[in-house]
């Protein structure tokens, strides 16, 4: 019978397009690219295989030249058919790569055909029986391999034969196919391409083979497949432990955890990370009341592209709570080790496999450790709820903590308001009947009412909290759209890290053209940032000019506004228009939607009395402008210089008598920018170890009274440095360090 008369084949083929037409109606999925291939590389596999598998047994195991060239047409209609389907669908969504989407589907899906003929025809070799329900087995053992490696070793990134690669987390957009992926799967289409070949040529020639042939084939075919499972980590498409701790090559090892570390970091940096790691772990085990040592491991990663090459994560920390392993990069630890620290730790009383909540609640999960690391930056997580329920930007709390609603709006406010009210019932209920919620997710039998009527107390604690509100702020931070809600999300990232490495070259010529198409077929605020740069590189100030104030109207009342006003006040500058960019600075200092523009702005307003230094700190190149900012602090302190000062480690002579000044200055600080200058100041002694300083520059901050957000992350730091002040020698006396490879 031809296949397209096959009851089967139309089952198969109705099935593929009912699962791919529910495909094109979620975001992401809706073109051809990375998430449509993944899911069709999957689905296709296993209708592949098993319509192999139904075809052979209707033909009565004849392998006649017929039946394997309708069989071969089957399968090939089948892998076209989802790509036929997305190919009609971006038709009408212009904005994306075709290029890339074809790319995609013909390096993840196509292959995945030949992985479940082969698994088809293996189950066929194993026994004549149940060889639907073999081959499933087969396929889900094979599928399946990526849940070991992420439960086993450190990786969130994975290959497999069925789906080719996934990349672990979302917060990479960029997924790119390289010559690693290319070469994975050159190997999968040459291992199961051989084995199909193989079995082909036995099953042409006979139709029983004995158990002693069957044992043989079947050792021939799995032992390559273990043997390169096993050598896998060297060729980089799985990382183990071991191979990890040998990439990175340096240890150390403190009373509660073990670090391994790039080899390239100097011993001082190791040093405050493993202090650091010291002081959270005993100021989380005392908010939790958590009595039992914990043992943890964390992985130091020299940058994030090293972390993304080894680990396969470039913009997220993780933690693994069941293994109870951290992964965070040097750059970035200060600001998340905490909160990775408190995700290891309650795996104390976390259940499930994964030793986290039991009903596998991401908000539990996230909302635990941004509770326990309640300042991680310059903003408590209170202030930033306050801000978010002030400003419209408010979500049923209750809703949150159920099922998958975590991923359901912007990250952002996800994280802040779990936070936030996990931290309201730590303080008001007790660390005891919070562990007990979140072991076991019987919210109104521990806390003896609904969770929506705690919801309410919570929205009337929030209500009542004097922090400043500021719709500036809250409009920063919490309007702009999840992935999820992106076009083309994977596409454009690829395209803007293309335009920023033409940028970063020097050719800003080609850097702005690139800019100017994605502008065009997008409107997005990276697009443009990335547009007027490269314009401003190659001296066409008025044009930059022009383009951006026609193009800012569309982000009003967006996260990006305030970013494009100043861009936009600098472009009045580059055109000597200074009266109004001075105005456009002084409502971005009034409005300080955050500190760092706050700072930006007091900045520029500083250099307004000389035009011509002011045009040079926004043309020049970043040590211009550092030049430029230590100039201003030759006669005074200009106390919104020092942040800028303090980041980038310029010119230490001039920081440390910066800092040396207001440590003898008995004066209390007037203002938000001298409390921050002072605060970055202590911050950078801190990192130096010089933790007495540190201490005293902290209280001098911490006179400033105005800015209740502020104290409360300056009291965090007091904490922080006055431990250190009493306990670092000690702790550090105790530090062992050792090479693993030289």
């Amino acid at each position: 019978m031809p296949y397209y008369r096959n009851r089967s084949f139309i089952v198969i083929c109705l099935f593929i397009v009912l699962i791919d037409f529910v495909l094109l109606q979620f975001p992401l999925t809706n073109i051809l690219g990375f998430e449509y291939s993944f899911i069709n590389s999957i689905l296709l596999g296993f209708l592949v295989g098993l319509f192999t598998v139904i075809s052979i047994r209707k033909n009565q195991f004849i392998f006649d030249k017929k039946f394997l060239s309708e069989l071969l047409w089957a399968v090939l209609f089948f892998l076209s058919l989802p790509f036929v389907i997305s190919l009609i669908a971006s038709f009408f969504i212009l904005n994306c790569s075709l290029l890339d989407g074809i790319y995609f589907y013909f390096v993840l899906a196509v292959p995945s055909g030949l992985v479940g003929i082969s698994l088809a025809l293996i189950s066929f070799l194993t026994w004549k029986k149940f060889n639907k329900t073999i081959f499933t087995v087969m396929f889900l053992l094979v599928l399946s391999i990526p849940l070991f490696e992420f439960y086993f070793n450190p990786q969130v990134y994975f290959y497999n034969p069925v789906f080719g690669y996934y990349p672990g987390t979302i917060y990479d957009e960029t997924i790119k196919i390289d010559w690693k992926l290319i070469s994975y799967r050159l190997i999968n289409l040459v291992y199961f391409g051989s084995v199909s070949a193989i079995l082909l040529r036995i099953f042409l020639k006979t139709k029983t083979i004995s158990v002693n042939r069957k044992y043989l084939f079947l050792t021939i075919f799995f032992l390559p497949a273990v043997l390169f499972y096993f050598c896998s980590g060297y060729m980089g498409y799985s990382l183990t432990t071991g191979l990890l701790k040998n990439n990175l090559g340096g240890l150390l090892k403190t009373q509660h955890f073990e670090f391994y570390f790039d080899k390239s970091l100097s011993k001082s940096k190791v040093e405050v990370i493993g202090l650091s790691s010291e002081y959270f772990y005993e100021e989380i085990r005392t908010e939790l009341k958590i009595k039992n040592d914990i043992p943890v491991t964390i992985f130091v990663f020299r940058d994030n592209i090293q972390k993304k090459n080894l680990f396969g994560s470039a913009n997220a920390d993780v933690s693994k709570p069941w293994l109870q392993q951290i992964f965070v990069d040097a750059n970035s630890f200060s600001s998340t080790l905490k909160h990775e620290i408190v995700h290891a730790v309650s795996s104390e009383f976390g259940k499930t496999i994964f030793k986290i909540p039991g009903n596998l609640s991401m908000a539990l999960t996230e909302g635990i450790a941004s509770a326990i690391d309640y300042c991680p930056g310059y903003y408590s997580n209170h202030y930033l709820a306050y801000l978010a329920y002030k400003n419209g930007y408010s979500i049923p709390v209750a809703k949150l903590f159920s099922g998958f609603n975590f991923f359901g709006q912007a990250s952002s406010l996800s994280y802040i308001y779990s936070g936030s009210f996990c931290k309201y019932l730590i303080d008001t209920y007790g660390a005891e009947k919070f562990k007990r919620y979140y072991s076991e997710n019987e919210f109104d039998l521990i806390y003896g009412k609904s969770v929506e009527r705690v919801e309410k107390e919570y929205l009337m604690f929030l209500k009542q909290q004097d922090y400043q509100n500021n719709i500036h702020s809250a409009r920063l931070y919490f309007a702009r759209p999840p992935i999820f809600k992106k076009v083309c999300a994977r596409f454009f990232s690829e395209q803007i890290d293309d335009g920023w490495r033409l940028f970063n070259l020097k050719d800003y010529n080609n850097a702005m053209n690139k800019f100017k198409n994605l502008l065009n077929y997008s409107g997005s605020y990276p697009a443009l940032f990335g547009y007027i740069t490269s314009l401003n590189k190659l001296g066409n100030y008025n044009s930059a000019f022009q383009i951006l104030k026609t193009e800012i109207k569309k982000y009003d009342s967006t996260s990006f506004e305030y970013s494009l006003k100043n861009m936009l006040a600098d472009q009045y500058v580059l055109i000597s228009d200074f009266e109004t960019a001075l105005k456009l600075y002084s409502e971005l200092l009034v409005e300080s939607p955050s500190y760092g523009f706050l700072i930006s702005s007091q900045i520029k307003l500083g250099l307004s009395k000389r035009p011509g230094m002011l045009r040079e700190y926004i043309a020049g190149n970043d040590s211009t402008s550092l030049s430029i900012l230590k100039s201003m602090n030759s006669d005074s302190i200009f106390y919104a210089s020092l942040p800028l000062l303090v980041d980038e480690k310029y010119d230490d002579s001039t920081v440390s008598r910066i800092t040396s000044a207001i440590v003898k200055d008995i004066s209390m600080p007037n203002s938000t920018i001298k409390a921050i200058g002072i605060l970055s100041l202590a911050k950078k002694c801190f990192q130096e170890q010089d933790f007495e300083k540190a201490k005293l520059l902290t209280i001098r901050a911490m006179r400033y009274k105005q800015d209740k957000n502020l104290n409360e992350v300056l009291y965090s730091q007091l904490k922080k440095v006055n431990w250190m002040c009493n306990f670092a020698d000690e702790i550090k006396s105790k530090f062992y360090f050792n090479k693993l490879t030289e």
